[in-house]
């Protein structure tokens, strides 16, 4: 009777493994591609490079070596920055002629920032030329930026369209002494999306430098 007892737990014993076992394919096959996939992610995750996040926008580079983002044609105070910068650049070359080397070098990479084929690219091509013209007489020119009456913002109508105005003193030197007069400018810049190839983001489709005497 204790040997057929025995048997019997046995034979339980031998059932609940069976069972469990089913059990447990049951489940790894239902888990099987969850757990490989979820293995994959981690091998992948081993292997993959420390690289630092990146993040990418809009840049342009300004004429004195600064960069500035732009993250979207809303960020206001980042157009202001790039505007103003490029208004202060421009009115150095038309207002602050030089003998110097560099006058040369700093106009050429300058015109990149007009709309190819403008009215107010050749308007500026004109003051370059004059100015290398009066420095060739012996004259030269400085100009001071007056920050406290710079303004810059973009237009109501049309936010892509941004306008700066500044104003300033040049001072001319001659063999017959030095003038001072009073300047304002008024510069009008086109905000590209697209970018061209140059990857300039403001295009100057105007500026007006004759509205200058004050």
């Amino acid at each position: 009777m204790n040997d057929e007892n025995k048997k019997i737990k046995e034979k339980r014993n031998w059932n609940l493994i069976i069972y469990n076992l089913s059990k447990f394919y049951y489940f790894w096959q239902i888990f099987n591609p969850i757990i490989f996939i979820v293995l994959i992610c981690y091998i992948v995750y081993l292997k993959a490079p420390n690289v630092p996040r990146i993040e990418i926008s809009p840049a342009l580079v300004i004429e004195n070596g600064r960069v500035s983002r732009l993250a979207c044609n809303s960020d206001d105070e980042a157009f202001k920055e790039v505007a103003v910068q490029l208004s202060e650049s421009l009115a150095q070359i038309l207002y602050a002629y030089s003998s110097s080397d560099s006058y040369s070098a700093k106009t050429a990479a300058f015109g990149i920032n007009f709309e190819e084929n403008s009215p107010s690219a050749s308007k500026f091509h004109d003051f370059v030329v004059r100015n290398i013209e009066l420095t060739a007489k012996g004259n030269s020119g400085e100009f001071k930026i007056d920050k406290e009456k710079i303004k810059a913002g973009s237009l109501p109508t049309d936010f892509s369209i941004y306008v700066v105005i500044l104003s300033g003193t040049q001072l001319l030197q001659s063999k017959t002494g030095t003038v001072s007069q009073m300047k304002k400018l008024s510069v009008t810049f086109k905000f590209n999306m697209d970018r061209g190839s140059d990857g300039k983001v403001f295009k100057i489709i105007g500026f007006n430098p004759d509205f200058s005497s004050i």
